[in-house]
């Protein structure tokens, strides 16, 4: 759903998302955090993907893409 989101923003001519937008995706498929996490990644956004049970309010494990973590390395959202 994030994917498509962002595909639909990018047809509306939104340029460079990636410099504007910070979005947070969970699931508890650990293959569909692996999934979103390499398009989304691909895409250039700044995302934190999360392994969790939103039920229960586990979380397994956190994924930060390569612009969320040289963001933070920044001092970008400081």
């Amino acid at each position: 759903m994030v994917l498509g989101w962002v595909k639909c923003q990018q047809n509306r001519e939104i340029e460079k998302l990636g410099g504007r937008l910070d979005m947070e995706a969970k699931d508890i498929d650990e293959i569909c955090v692996c999934m979103t996490y390499t398009q989304l990644s691909l895409l250039g956004l700044i995302v934190r993907v999360i392994h969790s049970n939103s039920l229960s309010g586990e979380i397994f494990s956190t994924w930060d893409s390569p612009n969320l973590q040289m963001a933070n390395l920044a001092g970008y959202f400081n």
